[in-house]
């Protein structure tokens, strides 16, 4: 008799699938292909809704229309994350579909890039958050690129930064952009984002002082409304992808060399009069048109017409909240009383004071 002999498993390795598994698998299956998914907030597939969607366009039409802001004079401000180290993994999915959607992760180390660009194609200076306590002698050369360099601990916007860049920065390069044109006289439209770094006195005072009206796109949509968010960004962090060489030996001095020479033909990419207007034309601001936004969101959102409202969820964001309208004298202490222009006792016109700012920030 044969005794029964037993196999030690744990003596035999375990096996693997090589690194080109993945490539050869798609060579095999041309119905599925391979590309990152696409990161969004749990909140933007719950509340960027067809009805808020349309508020924000019937709001930005009637504040055109009663401002008399033509099309030329829409600016749109945002920050982008430059995300210094990150991994990234490839989903599987049919090639007929769209990638999936990954729940956002903590980031990591990181710097900001803080931009303006407007609707005729024309960007203003962007400027170059980096987190440090000091501008390092690497970037000293950003400023012949119209880079402007600040530094914070974590490489995030802030309170401070905020209010020097659209003071110092935005709001006059508006206004000198505009002197050019034959809309010099009229009022300009800066659309924002709803970081609660734009609650801003000294910033809003400084708009009215330039003639700018600023609004605000309603919290959890600004990957679909935002000009900036839908076709620069994606080209810019595509070219510094192509233009970032790694640097060898790798240090810390080596790696901001390598970062501060990867930024110029990045912008010069991204900043290209057709993107930017194609950036316009995709968020349907220039021309006027709310169709392209919502045929973007049924392809991405397969449940976005079936979607409601909640009796809580409000256009401000927070439940309970009305949205505040900023009149001619602006002080530091905020009003008792607030008008809500997305009410339903809606009589079509717009309140009267002469600077209108729309306030939609998700949570402060």
């Amino acid at each position: 008799m044969f005794e029964k002999q037993q196999v030690d498993v744990h003596q035999f390795p375990p096996k693997t699938i090589s690194s080109t598994y993945i490539y050869k698998f798609i060579e095999r299956t041309p119905s599925i292909t391979a590309s990152l998914p696409k990161s969004i907030d749990i909140p933007r597939v719950k509340y960027c809704t067809k009805a808020k969607i349309e508020k924000w366009f019937k709001l930005l039409h009637d504040t055109m229309s009663y401002y008399r802001i033509s099309r030329e004079n829409i600016w749109n401000v945002d920050e982008t994350s430059l995300q210094i180290f990150q991994c990234k993994t490839l989903a599987l999915h049919p090639i007929d579909t769209p990638p999936p959607l990954l729940q956002q992760v903590p980031q990591q180390e990181n710097a900001t890039l803080f931009c303006a660009v407007g609707s005729d194609g024309f960007p203003l200076q962007s400027h170059l958050i980096w987190p440090l306590k000091t501008i390092p002698k690497e970037f000293s050369h950003m400023s012949r690129y119209d880079v402007v360099v600040h530094c914070h601990g974590k490489g995030w916007i802030c309170s401070s930064i905020y209010q020097k860049i659209m003071t110092e920065h935005i709001f006059p390069g508006c206004r000198r952009k505009m002197s050019t044109t034959k809309h010099k006289d009229e009022w300009a439209l800066i659309i924002l984002d709803g970081h609660p770094t734009r609650r801003n006195i000294a910033v809003i005072e400084s708009a009215i002082a330039h003639k700018i009206h600023i609004l605000v796109i309603p919290p959890h949509c600004t990957h679909v409304l935002q000009p900036l968010d839908a076709v620069v960004f994606a080209t810019l962090k595509s070219a510094l992808k192509r233009s970032f060489v790694t640097p060898n030996p790798l240090n810390a001095c080596s790696y901001r060399w390598a970062i501060a020479n990867a930024p110029p033909p990045a912008l010069s990419a991204a900043f290209h009069m057709k993107v930017i207007r194609a950036s316009f034309h995709k968020v349907g601001i220039d021309p006027l048109d709310k169709t392209p936004v919502l045929e973007h969101c049924r392809r991405i959102y397969p449940l976005f017409d079936e979607q409601k409202e909640e009796d809580n969820d409000e256009f401000g964001g927070i439940p309970g909240e009305t949205t505040p309208i900023v009149g001619e004298s602006m002080s530091s202490e905020s009003s008792t009383e607030s008008t809500d222009p997305f009410s339903s006792e809606d009589d079509g016109s717009l309140p009267l004071p002469i600077f209108l700012l729309t306030l939609f920030t998700s949570r402060l």
